[in-house]
């Protein structure tokens, strides 16, 4: 299923989604210190088990330019660890999976399946 290799997969988008959310977090922190953030650098790894493939760990890494304020080495990685992403992860939502089917033009309505709790829910769209 899918393109043939010429798309990034979604669990390798997820991953890409990590690291953008903390340089966004580490930029803004430079720009609203007027830090200048050129050679600055974040690079993340992660580790599978190898056997279930399961990721086991996440490790950002950011490279501070020569001349970065000292002062703020430490807020600097504070600053990155707010990532709404990374947030998510560390304290997960809750999941569910509902099935509609789509409504007909005659009654306007959806025949659903729900497995989730009722509550505010924000839709989201796959296409398949």
């Amino acid at each position: 299923m899918g393109g043939q290799g010429s798309a990034p997969d979604p669990f390798t988008l997820f991953l890409g989604s990590l690291l953008a959310c903390a340089s966004i977090y580490v930029l803004g922190f430079c720009q609203a210190r007027a830090i200048p953030v050129e050679g600055l650098r974040l690079v993340q790894h992660h580790e599978r088990d190898p056997q279930t493939k399961k990721l086991t760990r996440v490790r950002l890494e950011i490279e501070l330019p020569k001349g970065f304020p000292p002062q703020y080495v430490a807020a600097v990685s504070h600053a990155a660890s707010h990532c709404a992403v990374k947030r998510a992860m560390v304290e997960p939502p809750e999941f569910s999976t509902e099935v509609r089917i789509a409504c007909s033009a005659a009654t306007g309505a959806a025949e659903s399946g729900e497995d989730s709790p009722a509550g505010s829910q924000a839709p989201a769209q796959a296409l398949v």
